[in-house]
């Protein structure tokens, strides 16, 4: 398969990116619309004050990874966007392990991943239980309402690709973060 990841990174003040990227009345809506609502412990709705969650951290480090697909780009067939969805999870799964790592380094930190939790086939939240990986299981930037488009914009010059007509976009840019005391 022909692809190649770049990682991107920046640091920011938590105090300025929650002032400049985080609308979290704008993105609860968005979340209302996604079908993990209420049915993923890393998604919204929220026991605790979001904004509060933010504000106990000092900075932000993003860590954004662009997955450039040049094989793949444009095709149609379900085949095509199986693969490249393949390619997004395990870079996915492979930056949570890495900001988990990050996070054990930095202590007080916590680690921000790439979309809602997909570590447990279905989410214990959906049928009224625990989580049931509770010391991996992280909220993502956006469930937090953070603004992951207009940050891969301002931080590194990336504009977020969707696929059109069922075609596989040239690429797709996945993000994290890791939130530090």
């Amino acid at each position: 398969m022909n692809m190649n990841v770049t990682t991107y990174t920046a640091l920011d003040s938590t105090e300025n990116y929650l002032r400049l990227h985080v609308n979290e009345a704008l993105f609860l809506d968005y979340c209302l619309q996604c079908p993990n609502f209420g049915c993923r412990w890393s998604c919204p709705p929220f026991d605790f004050n979001v904004e509060d969650f933010w504000r106990r951290f000092t900075w932000i480090r993003l860590i954004f990874q662009k997955i450039d697909l040049p094989s793949l780009a444009g095709k149609t067939d379900a085949e095509s966007a199986a693969q490249a969805a393949q390619i997004r999870r395990r870079v996915k799964d492979d930056l949570l392990c890495r900001l988990l790592e990050l996070e054990r380094a930095y202590p007080g930190s916590y680690a921000l991943s790439a979309g809602s939790c997909s570590l447990c086939r279905t989410c214990g939240r959906a049928d009224g239980t625990a989580c049931r990986r509770p010391a991996e299981m992280r909220h993502s930037i956006e469930a937090l309402g953070g603004d992951v488009g207009k940050t891969a914009g301002q931080y590194f010059g990336l504009e977020l690709l969707w696929s059109k007509d069922g075609s596989v976009p040239a690429y797709s840019v996945i993000a994290g973060a890791l939130l530090i005391k």
